[in-house]
């Protein structure tokens, strides 16, 4: 698609409608200590169990990109997608376990290994490449606009409320409503390829 037609698009704004619940997967390390200091853990542990972080976040990237070779993408990406939800509930729920705390960890890398990747992924399927630099360069730069809006939107709710807890529940529900907007994209269209012009051996 031409970047006009795509940008009228729905299946481009389904795509780049950005969630401020996603401050959680790409800005994780701005609130991470804080958060798992307010369960009462010591910096030293909260860094340890941050450790499992990056663990998650290459698996996530790995596992994701093989799966969306072979699946449907939007598919794969909705489960991903959903695991950093999974684990709002888990902080916002579990008081003190640190097997939980490191589990929620590894799902919220995942989610923020798989993004960036499956949203690459997803221009060229819906959109083909024609004008894809463009196209993408505009949905990261929406992101990217969340990404730095959000930490400020959530620190001044912990501002009005003191507490966790009622802000990760807000955020399970921002987490959960973009990937299942994800399978309403259905299946990918069939662009025409142009046929090359003949090779002239001599000119």
């Amino acid at each position: 698609m031409l970047l006009a037609e795509a940008l009228r698009s729905w299946r481009f704004v389904v795509q780049s409608v950005y969630d401020p619940g996603s401050g959680l997967r790409s800005r994780t390390g701005d609130q991470y200590y804080p958060l798992l200091q307010d369960r009462g853990l010591s910096a030293v542990e909260a860094g340890q169990i941050f450790s499992a972080f990056g663990i998650s976040l290459i698996f996530g990237r790995l596992v994701v990109g093989y799966l969306i070779d072979r699946l449907w993408a939007p598919g794969v990406a909705s489960i991903a997608l959903l695991m950093p939800a999974v684990a709002c509930l888990i902080f916002a729920l579990s008081s003190g376990n640190t097997a939980l705390y490191v589990l929620a960890t590894m799902l919220v890398g995942i989610g923020a290994g798989a993004e960036f990747d499956i949203a690459a992924f997803l221009i060229a399927k819906y959109f083909g490449m024609r004008d894809y630099g463009r196209l993408f360069g505009i949905h990261l730069g929406l992101i990217t606009a969340g990404a730095a809006a959000a930490p400020l939107l959530f620190g001044a709710l912990y501002s009005m409320t003191g507490d966790y807890s009622g802000l990760l529940i807000f955020r399970h529900g921002l987490l959960c409503y973009r990937p299942l907007m994800l399978l309403l994209l259905g299946s990918y269209p069939v662009f025409g390829r142009q046929t090359p012009p003949p090779r002239l051996l001599f000119k």
